[in-house]
């Protein structure tokens, strides 16, 4: 509790006290739940390759863009491109080309697909309050890339049969195979159902752990996270949340998690400095290993997150002129022929002039 009290001030001891969440003790206390992960290797071994990945990142891409619309609000999605892509430099994945999309949906979300696809629901926007907030969700989101919890779910349900009895479906997302419109269909129905987003508890706690760290290497308060689990409580969004999987949309439920990341904190995040000054930006020195650098946490908002915050206000929530225009990003993989824009009927948000 003094190491606690000693990183991040009496203000955020405070906070965590509001939480209803006590450290965890350090005499008799259970087992970490985040042991089983500290030694984790991750690769494609035993799913698919690297370029399969990103074919069926892909092709289920573009049932997301049927299903939902895209905020394309330069001050919103350029920041939480710039923003994703910053974190998942100090990822365990940090070199495939991350995506990152803003969906117009109200709950209170955020799911990933496999090739480094990353959607955020303005609800969450909405409800983070400072950057480090936002930081942890996307943070987790990104540990299931690295971890492959999408690709370890396609392959259960293969074993399984649980993809409508088609056993070879996600190899045929994945490479291509047989029609397209067979290709489309299979990608929508892997979606709809949840294939992919529906995690276990257990991939759930690797993200959480995964993300913890990355944020901590990305320069951002891990407290971060454990407060991005108690504006789940306090909007009461875990009935609303989407039932295709994300973030909040499964077990373990907020408490536990803010419980685990609090003791993660406490018990091994101990050496975290304080605050960086105003508006800096953490550097790693050239070539030196993550763990060689001790990260700086940023202490205010950045200008870019405050733009976010009032363009969100402002969006205009009405259909374009041309809702058969497209949906078209700066993106990072601009050479990837597995990501280019693809047309799209939704319409797309933008701010009232």
């Amino acid at each position: 509790m003094r190491l606690f009290v000693r990183m991040f001030g009496v203000n955020a001891l405070a906070a965590v006290l509001l939480l209803g969440c006590a450290l965890p003790a350090t005499a008799g206390a259970p087992k970490n739940p985040y042991d089983k992960y500290r030694n984790a290797t991750y690769s494609n071994d035993g799913l698919m390759t690297e370029q399969e990945e990103m074919q069926l990142g892909a092709q289920v891409h573009q049932q997301v863009l049927q299903k939902y619309r895209i905020v394309q609000d330069p001050d919103i999605a350029n920041y939480i491109q710039d923003l994703g892509e910053r974190i998942a430099q100090s990822s365990r994945r940090p070199d495939i080309p991350y995506q990152f999309f803003v969906l117009d949906d109200s709950t209170v979300n955020a799911f990933a697909l496999p090739g480094g696809y990353i959607y955020v629901h303005t609800g969450l926007l909405n409800i983070a309050r400072s950057e480090s907030e936002l930081t942890a969700a996307i943070a987790h989101e990104i540990g299931h890339v690295v971890a492959r919890h999408g690709l370890r779910n396609v392959k259960k349900a293969q074993r399984t049969a649980l993809i409508f009895g088609i056993l070879g479906a996600g190899a045929s997302v994945a490479t291509g195979g047989g029609a397209v419109g067979d290709a489309a269909e299979i990608a929508s129905q892997v979606l709809a159902n949840g294939i992919i987003t529906k995690n276990s508890r257990d991939f759930e706690r690797e993200a959480d752990y995964l993300g913890l760290y990355t944020m901590r290497d990305a320069g951002y308060d891990p407290l971060g996270m454990a407060l991005m689990f108690q504006r789940l409580n306090e909007s009461g969004s875990g009935a609303k949340s989407s039932a295709g999987g994300g973030i909040f949309a499964s077990h373990p439920n907020a408490n536990e998690r803010i419980k685990n990341t609090l003791g993660e904190i406490d018990g091994h995040l101990g050496g975290t400095p304080a605050v960086a000054a105003k508006g800096s930006r953490p550097r790693r020195a050239s070539g030196a290993p993550k763990s060689a650098q001790p990260a700086q946490t940023v202490a205010a908002n950045s200008a870019g997150f405050d733009q976010m915050k009032a363009a969100l206000g402002g969006l205009a929530n009405r259909p374009v002129r041309n809702p058969n225009r497209q949906n078209r990003r700066n993106n990072p993989g601009q050479n990837d022929p597995y990501s280019q824009p693809a047309p799209n009927d939704r319409p797309v948000l933008t701010r009232k002039p």
